[in-house]
This record gives structure tokens, sequence and C-alpha cells, in this order.
């Protein structure tokens, strides 16, 4: 999947710049440097990311749903709620866990996430502002041959993670369902 990435950001021959071409957006021979240019290479990374992180978001919350009991809803029909009110008293709440555990992987996934695109699309570049921690780590280990510095750094991100997560665990914690 990166690898087509890599090819619709192509200077060159890339999809993106051929649309921006189709539309009159840039010149025929005008080319946008989207992975090498500092002020875009960031953005183009995320928006990778968006499809991944909403589709996975989107299947775990459809399992939620899915576990709302129909007995609450037809409880609240008799009662005379509007939908909105049904979401918002219903819904919502009891998509509280769901919505805590997409924020806890969410928050672990960005802080342990982006080496392979890092490794894949810019190599770290343009001038290391697509280095990742991860890519960071592998770079020093594998690459510098620093394996003692790498594994430093791997347990601090670690902590971090578990920083995270419990300071999650505890304060967000409180506005789930049990």
């Amino acid at each position: 999947g990166i690898l087509i990435w890599k090819y619709f950001y192509e200077p060159n021959s890339g999809i993106l710049n051929g649309l921006l071409r189709l539309m009159g957006f840039i010149a025929p021979t005008e080319t946008v440097q989207w992975l090498s240019d500092p002020s875009l290479v960031i953005p183009s990374l995320v928006f990778m990311g968006f499809p991944w992180v909403g589709a996975f978001g989107v299947l775990i919350y459809l399992a939620g749903l899915q576990g709302i009991s129909e007995d609450i809803y037809e409880a609240a029909d008799i009662d005379g709620a509007s939908p909105w009110q049904r979401f918002w008293n219903i819904t919502w709440p009891q998509l509280s866990n769901v919505t805590f555990f997409i924020m806890i992987m969410s928050i672990i996934g960005g802080l342990q996430g982006g080496f392979d695109m890092a490794r894949v699309m810019t190599d770290g570049g343009p001038a290391g502002s697509t280095t990742t921690l991860a890519y960071y780590i592998y770079n020093e280990g594998f690459s510098t041959g620093r394996l003692g510095y790498a594994s430093a750094v791997s347990w601090m991100l670690f902590f971090m993670v578990f920083i995270v997560t419990i300071f999650n665990w505890k304060f967000g914690n409180r506005y789930t369902n049990d």
C-alpha cells in the first residue's frame, strides 16, 4: 500500500500531480514535490494515514453499536425521545468504552507509528523532518550500529507510552460505563 502512495506522490508521473494538471491548478510543466518539500511532506504523510485510522475506528464503533441493547431504544421510543435525544442520551454514553479504547490505541499508535511511511516514502527526509521515533530507533540500531543507544531510546518510548496510557486510564476512564 505504501508503494502505491509513493507512486501517487511522484513529482513527474504521479497521479496527484496529473490530476492537478488536468484540473488546471498547476502548469503542464510544473511539478509539486510532495515528499521533498519540508512544508508539504508532513501533510502528505498524515493524509496517507487517514483512511486506515478512520477504518479502524469505524469497525470498532460498529462492533460497539451492535452491543447496545434494542430494549433501551424501545424504551426511549415509548418515552417519546427524538432521534437526537436517543443518540445523545443512549448511543453516545453506551459507546464511551469504545471511544476510550480508540483514544488510547490512537495515542499509542501515534507514539509508536510512522516507521513504515518514514522509511519507504522519505527515508526520514527532507532534512530529518519525517524522522519518527520508531524510525530514529531503527536508524540508531541498524544503520549506525548503536544498539545500546537504540535500546535505551526504545525503553524511553515504552515509558512514554506507559505514562500516557496510565494518565488516560486514570482520568479518561471515569467517563466510561461499567
